[in-house]
């Protein structure tokens, strides 16, 4: 390898990128082609980010490029879950008929745009404050970031958007923005959910943007990259704990699920039982065997080596736990994202004490399980 080819494959994936970028926009492809380029439309702004960032090194014009594209990204991720947001509070007849005058005088609509209207500002600021080097300073006492790395400093910044977007989003209009009328009726949700390439394209995708924001062919080689995302080739004995443990943790959190639904209930607070049709809707897709097969690997990997491999070492089990549990609180109310934080602690201790080839293992046996004993009407989705 030459002196010069980690710079130049740095220019190249740019590029490529970009090319992704452009062909979705101006052609919009349809059908498997559509959804691959779409795959790769998801990851390419966080990609092209950690690219800039580590092109920076050496050319100083990448870091003002860098930021600016930091702060496109987080202010997109807070318009769309925004709007999302709104489209989940305006009831599905008036939003399809256009009818907004209808909406005149309701105050409960209006405080709720102008709490998640606040909340959403409020997160790009508290975001955009994690790339000072002062709040660095601060955060690295406690998760092992170097204060002085743009990089380090960027992702810190994406996570704490991608962790208080969604959080703000399920407080402001109490509920799981996907199982809203108007996003099941008015954005089909639930056949963009079910084909099985599709989840499979999302998988790779996934997978290529960990591997690259981690530094294949940037800076890592592909043993350092493995290394550095915890995938090794796993031993008999790790996968037998594997598998056993995402066979247990199904009935532990069955349990607890149980417990957390009674407290809920018992506060008055709504939970996710209360939204089950929707959610059979949204997950329909999952619900056979083999979409529960192809949905438990592309969440067990997917999930994990993103989550517990690429961003775990880097930013801690906390904020780890805290950003796979967010991201669920599209499809789950409260009692399911603090499900969805506990088991990811768990997760994050088996990665710190085996790997994430194992954590991702156990993960999908814990999907695969757990769906079928939905489908085996043992279990409830809610």
């Amino acid at each position: 390898m030459t002196e010069n080819s980690p710079y130049t494959n740095t220019i190249v994936i740019t590029l490529l990128f970009f090319a992704f970028i452009l062909f979705s926009t101006f052609f919009s492809p349809d059908g498997m082609i559509g959804s691959f380029f779409t795959g790769a439309i998801e990851v390419a702004p966080f990609v092209l980010l950690a690219l800039f960032f580590m092109a920076s090194k050496d050319f100083p014009i990448f870091r003002r490029i860098a930021y600016l594209w930091q702060v496109l990204i987080i202010m997109f991720l807070a318009i769309v879950i925004w709007g999302m947001s709104l489209i989940a509070l305006v009831p599905p007849d008036i939003a399809l008929s256009e009818n907004f005058e209808a909406l005149e005088g309701d105050m409960d609509l209006f405080v709720s745009i102008i709490i998640i209207t606040i909340g959403t500002l409020c997160t790009v600021l508290l975001s955009g404050a994690c790339l000072l080097r002062q709040v660095a300073e601060k955060v690295a006492l406690y998760i092992p970031i170097d204060p002085d790395s743009d990089l380090h400093r960027g992702g810190l910044a994406i996570i704490m958007a991608l962790i208080l977007l969604p959080l703000i989003s399920l407080a402001s209009t109490g509920m799981p923005i996907l199982l809203s009328d108007a996003h099941l009726e008015g954005m089909a949700v639930t056949e963009s959910m079910s084909s099985p390439f599709t989840s499979l394209t999302s998988l790779v995708w996934i997978v290529i943007a960990s591997f690259l924001i981690a530094g294949l062919f940037t800076g890592r080689t592909l043993p350092e990259t493995l290394q550095r995302l915890g995938l090794v080739r796993p031993t008999g004995e790790e996968v037998g704990i594997a598998c056993g443990t995402g066979v247990v943790l199904v009935g532990v959190f069955l349990a607890i699920d149980f417990v957390i639904k009674i407290v809920f209930t018992t506060l008055g607070l709504p939970t996710t039982a209360s939204y089950e049709p929707q959610l059979m809707l949204l997950f329909a897709g999952a619900l056979t065997i083999p979409g529960a097969i192809i949905t438990s690997i592309v969440a067990g990997f997917g999930e994990e080596i993103s989550i517990r491999g690429l961003i775990q070492p880097r930013y801690g089990i906390i904020l780890a736990s805290l950003c796979f549990a967010a991201l669920h609180a599209f499809q789950y109310h409260w009692d399911g994202v603090l499900s969805v934080f506990l088991i990811g602690l768990i997760f994050g201790w088996m990665r710190t004490r085996w790997n994430t080839t194992t954590t991702a293992i156990s993960h999908t046996i814990y999907d695969l399980v757990f769906f079928s004993l939905i489908m085996a009407g043992v279990a409830g989705i809610g």
